[in-house]
């Protein structure tokens, strides 16, 4: 009797046979698995006219080669977020990352939560992005009054 396997590289059998034919078992694993490191990235105060650069590692965890790409509708305020990708689309293998920046560029006074979306085929990528943008002169005054709001209840 003769018997062999097919591995699918990690060990994973695809098909076993044996001399008087052949079983296949479904690919075990999961096509379609990607790891966002961190999961969200957060700015914290910029200064108004600067900006401020992040990086998220996108992780192929799967089985399957992914392409990801940049929808022209990726962001609600661009003027602000900007997503930079070191080749556009992203390819990554089994077992690959790649990084992703994101650019935030303080323009006007305020706070941001936007969600910047990357296109893995059908599926969607969401990375929550955070800031704040704040005038020096404004941030130094509200450290001074968050100082003597501490300083009044004795802390």
């Amino acid at each position: 009797m003769r018997w062999s396997e097919v591995l699918d590289g990690r060990g994973q059998c695809l098909e076993q046979s044996v001399a008087q034919g052949s079983a296949s078992v479904a690919l075990a694993g999961v096509a379609h698995k990607i790891k966002l490191e961190p999961e969200e990235l957060n700015f914290g105060v910029v200064f108004i006219g600067n900006s401020r650069e992040r990086e998220v590692t996108i992780k192929n965890e799967g089985t399957t080669t992914i392409t990801l790409e940049t929808p022209n509708t990726t962001l609600a305020n661009p003027s602000y977020f900007s997503i930079v990708l070191a080749q556009n689309p992203l390819v990554l293998g089994p077992g690959q990352s790649g990084k992703v920046s994101v650019r935030f560029t303080a323009t006007v006074s305020g706070t941001y939560a936007e969600t910047a979306r990357l296109l893995a085929g059908t599926l969607s990528l969401e990375i929550p992005l955070l800031a704040a943008a704040m005038h020096r002169e404004g941030y130094i005054q509200a450290a001074i009054d968050a100082y003597n709001a501490i300083v009044q209840i004795g802390g």
